[in-house]
């Protein structure tokens, strides 16, 4: 970019990688999506922007963050899980 490239981005949280990824599930509707991760800022960020629900899973990369010290970075950031968890198990 710096150079006047052209630069896609792909991967999260880029919507490119959540459209392909709709397409290899046969385009069902996105209100039966979730999708489920432990980054806020990829997984979450991701979700937010594809349009569909998501569950972020606190023990993971942010269990450093209190639950008070994680609920103001995804205010102060714009960033909405549908739903929060402590932790994602079998």
């Amino acid at each position: 970019e710096e150079w006047g490239g052209i630069v896609q981005y792909y991967g999260k949280p880029y919507l490119p990688i959540y459209e392909s990824s709709f397409r290899k599930l046969g385009s069902p509707p996105k209100s039966k999506i979730l999708a489920v991760g432990d980054g806020m800022h990829t997984d979450i960020k991701g979700a937010n922007a594809a349009g569909i629900d998501s569950v972020l899973v606190h023990t993971g990369i942010h269990r450093d963050y209190s639950i008070n010290e994680l609920q103001k970075t995804l205010k102060e950031q714009n960033i909405s899980p549908t739903y929060t968890v402590d932790r994602f198990t079998w």
